[in-house]
């Protein structure tokens, strides 16, 4: 969307304020809702909606227009064609939004106070140490912020009785590339896998033709994000370590111990959001740089950088939370957590009504 707003006004000097608002909102997963719709209908003759007001409501079903989840019509076909109130899921609705939004507010804002800073600043004047604390400030910021939203989403979905495909799961406690994009933005993925990856003929074809397919697969995510260089190099980057994992790399994965293959890739994901989070190519370079001369230490507190006790707080909170597996449900934490999710729902209002504007990373794309 940037690239074509940027050579739209190179061509006719226009403010490109005003071309935004030409751009429908949401429009990046509208299109992707509706190639799904279209290609499914092409296989499946059924998959055909005769109710304009269903399909209405699919296309354009406010929670997920913005920034996903990017939901076939198959999966909520039923859901829209009842919209009858459920009072349970009411109630896990408010849960779930009360949830992502804590984990917008509280989480997500409070980190991005730190990686803005870091990332403000010229890499020559950061150190390895500033520089790594950035790298994985910005990688838990970015897991809250955009799972946060789709908490919200999918939360008020619940509300209206209609049941979003979930997201995210623990996308950082992932072991190896190919299992954190089965974690990670899950819809994104199956779309990709659906509609481009496996039409190229998937992983039945000789080893050349699986990387040439996981290659085009990647560098689309990363085009699909933004024209912008640093987005495709992120996607090339991901692509490259899903490709060795394929030719055989996987294996390392089983052998290593399970926290150990977490955290190995935990970090080399982190590297990548260097690209993604980075203004300019150079910049991201002379900013990886840094985390590979570990000698050169800056002293925390010859920058500004916001690195108060909140913040170490949020920061070894968020840690905890991505490495802590899965809670099973039981009555107990059932009956803990619908009480607390008024709570903090109560408090983040709060909070949002006297702190600043921090919009959601993922609305740029």
């Amino acid at each position: 969307m940037n690239f074509f707003i940027g050579n739209f006004n190179k061509l006719t000097g226009s403010n490109h304020s005003l071309l935004k608002l030409m751009i429908p909102l949401g429009i990046s997963y509208i299109t992707f809702q509706q190639i799904s719709y279209i290609v499914d209908i092409y296989r499946d003759k059924e998959a055909f909606e005769n109710s304009f007001v269903n399909y209405a409501l699919y296309a354009i079903f406010f929670p997920k227009i913005i920034a996903g989840p990017i939901t076939k019509y198959s999966l909520i076909k039923e859901d829209i064609k009842k919209r009858e109130y459920n009072d349970e899921l009411f109630k896990e609705g408010i849960y779930r939004f009360s949830l992502g939004l804590s984990k917008k507010v509280l989480i997500s804002n409070t980190l991005a106070l730190v990686s803005n800073k870091i990332f403000a600043i010229d890499p020559q004047l950061l150190g390895f140490n500033i520089s790594f604390l950035g790298m994985i400030t910005y990688t838990l910021q970015i897991y809250f912020d955009f799972s946060g939203y789709t908490d919200m989403a999918i939360g008020i979905a619940k509300m209206f009785s209609i049941n979003l495909p979930e997201n995210f799961d623990k996308p950082y406690k992932a072991k190896g590339f190919i299992d954190f994009w089965r974690r990670w933005h899950i819809t994104l993925s199956s779309f990709l896998r659906d509609y481009i990856y496996i039409p190229l003929g998937g992983n039945r074809v000789s080893k050349k033709r699986l990387v040439f397919n996981t290659f085009i697969l990647f560098l689309i995510s990363g085009f699909w994000h933004g024209a912008n260089f640093t987005f495709i190099v992120w996607g090339i980057y991901h692509g490259f370590f899903v490709i060795i994992e394929k030719l055989g790399a996987k294996k390392i994965h089983k052998v290593l111990p399970g926290f150990v293959s977490e955290v190995i890739t935990f970090i080399l994901v982190a590297v990548g959001w260097v690209f993604f989070r980075a203004d300019s190519l150079r910049y991201a370079l002379k900013y990886l740089r840094n985390l590979l001369t570990p000698a050169k230490i800056v002293p925390l507190s010859t920058l500004d950088i916001g690195t108060y006790s909140k913040f170490w707080f949020v920061f070894i909170l968020s840690l905890i939370m991505v490495f802590t597996p899965k809670l099973k449900e039981n009555k107990i934490l059932s009956m803990i957590s619908k009480p607390f999710s008024i709570i903090i729902l109560i408090y983040s209002i709060a909070v949002i009504t006297t702190g600043s504007f921090m919009p959601f990373i993922y609305l740029n794309f």
